[in-house]
Parts: C-alpha cells; sequence; structure tokens
C-alpha cells in the first residue's frame, strides 16, 4: 500500500489532477493507494519486449511508484506496511 500526496506548482489545494495509470487525485490531500491499484499503475506503464531482443513478447512491468516519482519534487510517495506504519518514504527525489 502507498500514499501519494501532489503539491503541483500552481494548483490551489483540492485541485483535481490525473495520475495516469492510476487515478484522479486532490493537489495537498494524501491519496491512499491500494496494493491493486500500485499494481495496476506498473501494467499500465509495462510493456512488450519487442522482437529481437531477449524475452520477446513477454511483458515487463513498469516502474512502481516509488520508482516512477523519484526526483520529482511535487510528488510525495510513500510505502505503507500498515495504516500506522511508514516503511519507505520517497520527497523530492530522496529515498
Amino acid at each position: 500500500m502507498y500514499r501519494l500526496t501532489v503539491d503541483q506548482p500552481g494548483s490551489p489545494k483540492g485541485t483535481k489532477v490525473l495520475v495516469n495509470g492510476l487515478a484522479e487525485v486532490e493537489v495537498g490531500v494524501p491519496y491512499e493507494v491500494t496494493d491493486d491499484e500500485a499494481d495496476r499503475f506498473r501494467h499500465v506503464h509495462g510493456r512488450v519486449v519487442p522482437e529481437g531482443e531477449e524475452g520477446a513478447g513477454s511483458f515487463v512491468p513498469g516502474p512502481t511508484l516509488l520508482e516512477a516519482f523519484k526526483g520529482v519534487s511535487w510528488v510525495k510517495v510513500e510505502a505503507v506496511k500498515t495504516a500506522t506504519a511508514t516503511v519507505t518514504k520517497t520527497e523530492g527525489g530522496e529515498k
């Protein structure tokens, strides 16, 4: 499970923005991402290995939310094991 917060510059708190492959979220409001949503995000951003490359025809999942937003200063992603325990946090590209 993840917690994602978007603080897009110039967008007032509560403005809805689309996180491609995930959901429409509100600026400044933490969004709880289920494991199923996180898996769907990786699937949407994945690719099929083209012919001529090793593993041709196989599917390679895209990045995790932590990987996808590393270095994006206005998106904060936290990996959460339970509602009270945060295990990994990335904010502004730090992990």
